[in-house]
Order: C-alpha cells, then structure tokens, then sequence
C-alpha cells in the first residue's frame, strides 16, 4: 500500500511540475527529450572540462598528463570546479539558443577562456598558443554565427584590441599583453558591441575583487591577480544577458 501512496505521489508530482511548466509558457510535450538532450549536454561538457584540466594543470608532463589527472582528480577540488563550470555553461547556452550557430559558437569561446582563466590562475600567464588557437577558432565560427559580422569583429580586434595594447604599453605591466591578446581574441567571436559589454563587466568585477581584498587587508600591490577569470565571467555575463 506505501509502495502505491509514493508512486502516486511521484506522478502527482511530475504533472504538478509539467503544470507549472505550462504555465510559464514552456512546451511539456516533448518534456523527456528535453531532459535527455540536457544530460547529453552536461556529458559532453564534463569531457571538455576534462581535456581542459589536462591541458590546463597537467601541460608541462604530457606523456603523463592522462594519469596525473586521473591520480590527483579526488584530491583537488579545481579539477571538479573546471568540469562543473564547462557543464553549467554549456547548458545555459543550450538552454537559451538551443542547437544553432550561436551556441556553438559561444560553446567554444566559453571553453576557449575557460581554458584560459584556468592557465592564467595555475601560472600568471596566457600562452601565444592558446591565444592563437582560441583566434584560428573564432575566424572559423564566423561563418557559423550569423549574428557577428566579419567587420565588426574586425572592428573590436582593431578599436579594443588597440585600445587596450596603447593602456598596456602606457601602464608598463599594470595590464598584461596576455590579456589585451585575449580580449581581441573574443572580439573574433563577439563583435565590438558585445566584446566592448564583456570588458566592461570584466574591468568592473575586477575593480570589485580588489576593493574586496582591500577591505579583508589582504591586498598585496605585488601579487599579481590574474584577470582572465575575470574576463571568463564578465564575457558570460555579456552573452547570456
């Protein structure tokens, strides 16, 4: 009898949730394939993440990279934190553009910076390699994404790309070349408009951390803070808003 009140209780439930997404608007019909697409989703975002804590924290001993990852993968939390963040982000873009141009064009900016951020943080430096991959890439995806314009990722490479070179040269190391490379770089996949938006969320998450280090007495004027995680968030912030 218990065993028939919580399956009774389980379906009431589902239609309860199927309801409610009715009312929002949502299409409930094909309710399981969405969920089934969602769990592939999630999956192909853990490999990514998988490759990229490779890549990101095992580069410099790549006969034992596979190994190494797969040795120290329980003991360190960041390798978790990398694969949960590919999966995250790849299902909110699927979620808002579903199986498009625009998702997979964003898919691999996202895990281009990802890649990044995650280098940048292990040794305060963005490799030329990385830089022109993640570039040969977004030259590849602007033929796929229809809403980028070749000019005007031509433009944001040339207007912020220089912009920034002219504020690195002037401040003498108080911005890195890495990350005047990495911001053109996502011009390549955004455009002016929208790189320009990711800037400014990005320098201003930025200013934020250091007034949150300043206020915990825990700033160091020669600690360098890495800022393409920074970029990371605010150009995620500046696609999905």
């Amino acid at each position: 009898m218990n065993n028939i009140l919580n399956a009774a209780s389980k379906i009431t439930g589902l239609m309860t949730f199927q309801k409610r997404l009715s009312i929002l608007g949502a299409d409930v019909s094909n309710l399981n394939d969405v969920f089934l697409e969602m769990f592939f989703i999630a999956v192909i975002g853990f490999m990514v993440g998988g490759m990229i804590n490779i890549y990101a924290f095992h580069g410099s001993q790549r006969k034992n990279a596979l190994l190494d990852y797969l040795a120290f993968y329980y003991k360190d939390i960041k390798y978790v934190g990398v694969e949960l963040l590919c999966m995250l982000a790849l299902m909110l873009l699927y979620a808002k553009w579903g199986l498009n141009g625009q998702f997979i064009g964003n898919s691999v900016l996202l895990f281009f910076l990802i890649a990044a951020a995650a280098v940048d943080i292990q040794k305060k430096i963005i490799p030329n390699k990385l830089i022109l991959t993640g570039s040969a890439a977004g030259v590849l995806m602007l033929p796929v994404n229809d809403r980028v314009t070749w000019l005007s990722a031509l433009l944001a490479v040339l207007l912020i790309g220089g912009m920034l070179w002219i504020v690195a040269v002037i401040s003498k190391g108080g911005f890195g070349l890495g990350d005047v490379k990495l911001l053109g770089c996502i011009g390549l996949f955004l455009g002016l408009e929208q790189t320009l938006s990711a800037l400014v969320l990005s320098l201003l998450l930025s200013a934020a951390w250091g007034l949150v280090l300043i206020t915990v007495k825990r700033s160091n004027k020669n600690k360098q803070i890495p800022f393409a995680p920074f970029v990371l968030v605010g150009t995620f912030m500046a696609i999905l808003l």
